[in-house]
């Protein structure tokens, strides 16, 4: 008897057919990727406003140890210093243009501090190199709720990392930068910066709500 041996036919893909599923990878990464960098963006953001946070629970015990006086805004990280748990919350996660803290000489703190809060400023910069300062105590601030006590700086303005003179309320946007900057302020988590509050509590909020914010006007 003669055995007979079938054998099935395999078939391979065309080429129209590889191409399709190329094209609806390609399309899939395209959708996908943006939303995957939102989510990553998203993360450091939530990273930065612990980071805010923290430093804003150590300004709240600094205020409790020193008789609810406020902290010189120059050299503000020397006086939380005794107060953090780490030093790495003085770097923004989003921060590209500053590396891990290594000291505070290397102005590698990723926030900048607000001078000038009109009506009163909590702390307001006299003389060269600041050599004289007003001080406010916190129940001498009005609305801290309000008010702001730092936020994101800019990534490319190494030399003024810690502190810059920022009147609140008024200025000009910089439209030309990516991210838009503001002073010494930078929108570095999508369009938006963290803002530390005189109150403690942290919110991303825009450009346009420190230059038309009417506690700030």
């Amino acid at each position: 008897m003669k055995s007979h041996i079938r054998r099935s036919d395999h078939k391979g893909f065309t080429l129209i057919e590889l191409l399709i599923v190329v094209a609806i990878i390609a399309l899939l990464a395209a959708i996908l990727f943006p939303v995957f960098a939102r989510a990553r963006e998203s993360a450091k953001r939530a990273s930065c406003q612990s980071n805010l946070k923290q430093i804003g629970l150590a300004y709240i015990q600094y205020t409790q140890d020193y008789d609810e006086k406020l902290p010189y805004s120059g050299g503000w990280e020397w006086n939380f210093q005794p107060y953090v748990k780490s030093l790495q919350m003085y770097k923004c996660p989003s921060d590209t243009n500053k590396t891990s803290w290594v000291s505070y000489a290397t102005n590698q703190i990723g926030y900048s501090v607000s001078w000038n809060n009109p009506g009163p400023p909590w702390s307001r910069c006299y003389g060269t190199g600041c050599a004289t300062q007003v001080v406010l105590k916190l129940a001498q601030i009005p609305n801290p709720a309000d008010r702001i006590l730092m936020a994101d700086n800019n990534d490319n303005n190494a030399t003024q990392s810690q502190t810059g003179t920022i009147p609140i309320g008024i200025g000009t946007i910089n439209q030309t930068t990516t991210p838009r900057t503001l002073f010494n302020w930078r929108e570095r988590h999508l369009d938006t910066l963290n803002v530390l509050f005189l109150d403690g509590h942290v919110k991303a909020e825009q450009l346009e709500f420190i230059v038309n914010s009417a506690p700030y006007g």
